[in-house]
């Protein structure tokens, strides 16, 4: 079993069609950008500004261009409560590839 960590490659059909299961871990966008904001100011040492902009120039149109395809996925979980999406990410490996 191989897993492979990367969400931009999926936006392309044939590599996606190359992957027996597939997951998508989704955060609202306004998580997304507090987590980062935090990240990178504090464990980065960037400005907010910084921040921001390239939020606003890159991670953003990246993570819009990714909605038209969640329902191309095998398991979707919201990232709002951790313990809750790794229960359900467990579960569903559990059942798909007989883990115990």
């Amino acid at each position: 079993m191989v897993f492979f960590e990367g969400h931009i490659v999926f936006t392309l059909p044939e590599i996606r069609k190359r992957f027996n299961k597939t997951v998508f871990i989704d955060t609202d966008m306004d998580i997304a950008l507090i987590r980062r904001i935090r990240r990178d100011v504090e464990s980065r040492g960037r400005s907010v500004n910084d921040v921001l902009s390239d939020y606003e120039k890159y991670v953003r149109p990246s993570a819009q261009a990714l909605m038209g395809i969640k329902s191309n996925f095998d398991l979707l979980v919201n990232n709002i409560d951790y313990d809750m999406s790794l229960d359900k990410m467990h579960r569903w490996l559990k059942k798909e590839v007989d883990l115990k």
